[in-house]
């Protein structure tokens, strides 16, 4: 791990984390937050509970990938019905 000089009082400290590593950490806890916001419906209508929002919105899940592959998921449904019939 590169550690990058700081300098503190008049002294120069390692930092424990590179400055890239501090962008990607903001741009990930950002990035949560958003998908967290677009889970709040489900939040509000008790279908999921908040930690579990947290833990989907953690791993990258938006509301958007949930709609999304639901209807595939109805796509998918409805031609297999159809090649059964």
């Amino acid at each position: 791990m590169a550690f990058r000089a700081r300098k503190v009082f008049g002294t120069f400290k390692k930092a424990s984390f590179s400055t890239e590593f501090a962008v990607q950490y903001t741009e990930y806890c950002e990035r949560k937050k958003f998908n967290l916001f677009t889970l709040e419906p489900l939040i509000e209508s008790k279908v999921v509970r908040k930690r579990m929002a947290e833990k989907m919105a953690d791993s990258g899940i938006s509301l958007d990938h949930l709609q999304h592959s639901f209807k595939m998921g109805v796509k998918m449904a409805s031609s297999a019905f159809c090649q059964t019939v």
